[in-house]
């Protein structure tokens, strides 16, 4: 990912994060350069890199996760880029359980932009996230998302990192879903929409499979049927309940 990894650190190091941890999963580009690059400028960049590749890019981060002390985490990935002010977004609502933004997508030469439908700053209760995750307009994801740090660690001890493609969605909104959340009517980040990376190809190639593992997490969570359900029709197979 060093073709794009420079673009998504320099969204991020130009906001001043408390830290900026960079994960290597055993690449073999030029990502160590990239990454030495930034490092140099920005003392708050650190650097794991992964001898041997992990079967799971969700498990790749864990160990780093452990170590973090800081009150919310931002996860963003080598193909996106942070949107300015997201980083000062996420300080002033530490006391949320989720962050959730708006974000923007592209795909060759179109973009769009998906949005909550909040006009100004909204705090949802836990039963308000529900019911709103029960509707076809909820777009919950960890995309220009940031979740609490001891959120975090429940997402990991319940299993995060067995939801593979569907970390991101399936995660974040049974976070919010169980704690609550803060909607914030800012864009937070972009991501160019692959139909060919590893989340979409995953996904598609056994949905059944990851509906049961979906399903499992968010038992385990304590996340009532009718939601679950209504997140696995959405996530795992691509279509509103």
């Amino acid at each position: 990912m060093a073709a794009t990894l420079g673009r998504a650190m320099d969204s991020v190091c130009h906001q001043a994060p408390d830290v900026f941890v960079v994960v290597d999963d055993a690449s073999e580009d030029d990502t160590p350069a990239v990454v030495e690059h930034w490092a140099s400028r920005f003392p708050f960049v650190e650097y794991v890199r992964h001898r041997d590749k992990t079967p799971c890019h969700v498990a790749a981060l864990r160990p780093v996760y452990g170590l973090l002390r800081v009150d919310h985490v931002i996860g963003i990935g080598a193909d996106d880029i942070l949107l300015p002010g997201l980083v000062r977004a996420v300080r002033d609502n530490v006391m949320h359980a989720v962050v959730f933004t708006d974000y923007t997508c592209s795909h060759g030469s179109q973009s769009w932009r998906v949005s909550h439908g909040y006009a100004e700053k909204t705090t949802l209760a836990p039963h308000a996230v529900r019911q709103r995750l029960q509707t076809h307009i909820a777009t919950e994801t960890g995309i220009g998302s940031s979740v609490r740090s001891d959120v975090m660690e429940w997402l990991w001890a319940t299993g995060w990192h067995l939801l593979g493609p569907h970390a991101d969605s399936i995660g974040y909104a049974s976070a919010a879903a169980m704690l609550g959340a803060v909607y914030l009517p800012m864009l937070g980040a972009h991501i160019d929409f692959n139909p060919n990376g590893y989340g979409q190809r995953t996904a598609a190639a056994d949905p059944h499979g990851w509906a049961i593992k979906a399903r499992g997490f968010m038992s385990r969570a304590g996340l009532d049927v009718r939601t679950a359900e209504a997140l696995v029709a959405k996530r795992c197979y691509g279509f509103a309940a």
